[in-house]
């Protein structure tokens, strides 16, 4: 009998490959309902008690050094939980309105709700591109090559 014909008891190997795809799926769809983009539902300009057309780095950066004394979790022990669901949220609103290229994107998504796919996109690009400049990867990738070529002539 050929595996998984008619009255074989064992899965074929596409259901196999099916169902693990349907997994695969429903685990992305629960994690992305739960990933929340910028701060979630809150609005971080009302987070941080700014203006959005008025504010620049400074006035954020003040409004989050005094919501931050306050709310600070060391400083609340009586309801330390809500604090530190507090402070996370004036953090995580500091941290998307302290860089230009974040706030842009933020003020994008604000303005322009209905591009969910567009809004996704800036945000990720916003929020994971890398620190390091290329020519900085390029020219520590040649200094290791090199190093590695001296020490290799060397041994001969």
């Amino acid at each position: 009998r050929l595996r998984g014909g008619p009255g074989s008891k064992a899965p074929t190997p596409m259901a196999s490959i099916r169902r693990a795809f349907s997994a695969a799926l429903l685990l992305l769809q629960a994690w992305t309902a739960h990933a929340a983009m910028y701060c979630g539902d809150d609005n971080c300009y009302e987070l941080l008690g700014v203006e959005r057309g008025e504010a620049d780095v400074a006035a954020f950066k003040k409004a989050y050094r005094k919501l931050s004394l306050q709310w600070h979790p060391d400083k609340n022990s009586e309801n330390k939980e809500e604090a530190t669901a507090k402070f996370q949220k004036i953090a995580m609103a500091y941290e998307v309105l302290s860089g230009t290229e974040m706030k842009d994107a933020y003020d994008y998504f604000l303005d322009h709700p209905e591009e969910t796919m567009y809004n996704k996109m800036r945000y990720y690009k916003a929020a994971y591109q890398p620190q390091t400049p290329l020519w900085a990867v390029l020219l520590g990738f040649a200094a290791v090559v090199t190093l590695g070529q001296m020490y290799h002539w060397n041994e001969r």
